[in-house]
């Protein structure tokens, strides 16, 4: 794991998205931000918004393609390992959710949610944004 996400072009040519290479849990721009064990990542269609499962720091990390920042819209890294399944529940703000161990994420079309699949705790999660707060999300347990 180099702890970056990177880019394959049509021609083959290789970019950095997003993670200096450095373990840890920073935001900011995206290519000097450090990321720990990114497990999947997906783009939104058509919003072209990155999503990274960053399971080390235990957060949903997302790129936004205009400005190129990595932000936190999920999960707090502090609080990561050592939660109880009963932490995560209903209508809690995603900022201060602590994941067990992120295995996925998926957006969901036509939104700016998603799910979260959390390996630990043994629950899917959906996230949901509240426009009057950007990012800030709250969350709904599926399983």
């Amino acid at each position: 794991n180099s702890n970056r996400i990177l880019k394959i072009s049509t021609a083959g040519a290789l970019s950095l998205v997003a993670g200096n290479g450095t373990a840890g849990c920073t935001t900011g721009t995206a290519t000097t931000s450090e990321i720990t064990n990114p497990f999947d990542v997906k783009v939104s269609c058509p919003s072209g918004k990155i999503l990274i499962a960053d399971s080390g720091c235990g957060t949903i990390d997302l790129v936004d393609p205009t400005s190129g920042n990595l932000s936190h819209v999920a999960g707090d890294y502090s609080l990561f390992g050592g939660l109880s399944a009963d932490y995560a529940f209903t209508g809690l703000s995603s900022s201060l959710m602590g994941f067990g161990y992120i295995v996925g994420v998926t957006p969901i079309p036509g939104t700016d949610n998603f799910y979260v699949g959390d390996f630990y705790n043994n629950k899917l999660y959906e996230v949901y944004s509240l426009p009057a707060s950007g990012y800030k999300a709250l969350v709904n347990i599926i399983r």
